[in-house]
């Protein structure tokens, strides 16, 4: 372990420290201050490497690019992989971190767009359970004459399943939230929150974005709503068929824990959007990491911009 990281352990350990007694005591009894702990042991020395090494950079001398990749390599896929272990909310923002290409490096944005559909499943029974209870009086068979047991994806609250709708006969993706979501959001955002203010109080403001826009993620109908609209507005301007499609949601399916859309066939938004981008850069005469390289100093230079 390097000096930094030893300096980052020693206050990670510090915090963990205080009111030993009942913390060793809710540790034991209490689930959420259990993935408090563990996810303040894990992140806390990995910020502070960060932050000696912008210390480094400003007041002693100039850390080359080779050195910060260097730095995202030796953390990325251990941090990204205790992160997809917590699963709930720290699952979630890591996954919401992965469409920040203008910001993190590449090893970041590698290991955290892991976290976008290889978070470990749950069992078909939990699924199987939710499913029944948001269809009162239906077993998922009265529901689905087929349902896939392995999951098309399965991401920080919930998983998608592939199944053929009884009475259309039509194909479905089906994305049912995991029990305990809603509840561990409520522990983990004010882990998470202090976290931040302890180690990287600017980033206080765009959690207090993202726990806004996460709470309202928890209601599957939002999203549902969100699709017709999008659907809409995208046929409106000639963007679909043309360009995109968007699934549509079967409304008397959809509720706040589950989800039944159309089963589309082609890439990820993510995957296609990078594509379509490459393909522009390529006539550019550039790549694609050269643009975000680009955009992610000019970010770094300037912030962001005032209307935003």
């Amino acid at each position: 372990m390097s000096a930094y990281a030893k300096l980052g352990a020693k206050a990670a350990g510090t915090i963990l420290a205080g009111g030993t007694g009942v913390g060793g005591y809710l540790y034991a009894t209490d689930d959420g201050m259990k993935r408090s702990f563990q996810a303040y042991s894990t992140f806390a020395p990995v910020i502070l490497h960060y932050r000696m090494t912008e210390l480094k950079n400003k007041y002693i001398s100039s850390v080359s690019e080779e050195e910060w990749e260097a730095l995202d390599e030796t953390y990325a896929k251990r941090t990204v992989e205790k992160l997809g272990r917590l699963q709930g909310m720290y699952s979630k923002y890591g996954q919401t971190a992965a469409g920040l290409t203008n910001t993190l490096g590449d090893a970041w944005i590698r290991e955290l767009r892991t976290l976008e559909n290889e978070i470990p499943p749950r069992p078909l029974s939990v699924v199987r359970k939710t499913i029944e209870e948001e269809t009162p009086g239906r077993r998922l068979e009265d529901t689905f004459s087929s349902f896939d047991a392995k999951p098309l994806g399965s991401a920080s609250i919930g998983q998608v399943h592939r199944a053929t709708l009884r009475s259309t006969g039509q194909e479905v993706a089906v994305k049912v939230q995991y029990p305990e979501a809603q509840e561990l959001f409520t522990k983990d955002i004010h882990a998470i929150r202090f976290l931040c203010e302890k180690f990287a109080p600017e980033q206080v403001c765009t959690l207090e974005a993202l726990e806004g826009q996460n709470k309202a993620e928890l209601d599957y109908t939002n999203e549902a709503q969100n699709l017709l609209e999008i659907g809409t507005n995208m046929a409106k301007h000639g963007f679909q068929p043309k360009e995109c499609l968007v699934p549509k949601p079967f409304g008397e399916l959809s509720t706040k824990r589950m989800l039944v859309m159309e089963l589309l066939p082609g890439p990820k938004l993510i995957d296609g959007m990078r594509a379509f981008y490459a393909a522009y850069a390529k006539k550019q005469g550039t790549t694609l990491k050269r643009m975000e390289t680009v955009a992610r100093k000019k970010f770094e230079e300037e912030g962001i911009p005032d209307k935003y």
